[in-house]
């Protein structure tokens, strides 16, 4: 009996430290840019809290958000009328791409300076990029190219740059999904050595090193989606 008892007064504990434990937040509409507009997605964060998307239907515009000033409708892109912003930092810039359909073909690369759309540069003989993120240093990082050819980018006050690097055992990137102020980059690549597997990568732009990220146990590939200031990457595990 005694045992029994004691059985329930733990199991009681460990629930109420599981209730008293569990997170605290709000959850807010974004709304959508135009009333005609069938949804929206929210597709990223500053890490001062400016949140980037698009909003479906009548606009298919990009936007930014903030809790003080809420949504701000991001310009389109001439020629490109499907518009989406998947980055931004604080100090008033936005990534993401412009494409001459919902589906995204003939997608480009974009840079928002406020709301005005600029096109980010694209090597010669390229006509298709995108971007996934811009840090405080006003660098972005994305990808150019598509299937066999596509690589990962960044973008700097030089212009643009491929991500030739490769790890000791020949991987190397082909998508860049996010940058922190340090100037390291994470991504997913391509392992010559077994094409079936995602390769979770970071890159360090200062030192031009590029390393794997470990999988979890059981698995062997990973993708890096997110990545914190202080260079804690976030993504998804997988086995091939």
């Amino acid at each position: 009996m005694l045992k029994a008892q004691t059985i329930a007064a733990v199991a009681g504990t460990l629930m109420a430290l599981g209730a008293s434990a569990q997170p605290e937040y709000m959850i807010i509409d974004l709304g959508v840019v135009d009333p005609g507009d069938i949804a929206s997605q929210g597709l990223g964060i500053s890490p001062g809290g400016v949140a980037v998307g698009k909003s479906l239907g009548v606009s298919n515009a990009g936007f930014t958000w903030t809790q003080s000033g809420g949504v701000v409708v991001l310009d389109n892109l001439a020629s490109r009328p499907f518009n989406q912003a998947n980055g931004a930092n604080d100090i008033g810039q936005a990534v993401g791409t412009a494409a001459s359909t919902f589906f995204g073909s003939g997608a480009l690369p974009v840079i928002w300076n406020g709301s005005t759309a600029s096109q980010l540069p694209l090597p010669a003989g390229e006509s298709v990029g995108r971007a996934w993120d811009i840090n405080n240093n006003g660098i972005a990082v994305g990808s150019i190219g598509g299937g066999s050819l596509q690589f990962a980018s960044y973008w700097d006050n030089n212009g643009h740059n491929t991500i030739t690097a490769t790890t000791p055992g020949g991987a190397f990137m082909v998508e860049a999904f996010a940058v922190n102020d340090a100037g390291q980059v994470v991504g997913h690549g391509i392992d010559p050595n077994n094409a079936a597997r995602n390769v979770g990568l970071m890159f360090d732009i200062t030192t031009g090193v590029l390393t794997e990220i470990d999988a979890l146990p059981g698995q062997n590939g990973t993708i890096g989606f997110g990545l914190s200031e202080s260079g804690v990457a976030t993504g998804s595990s997988s086995f091939n």
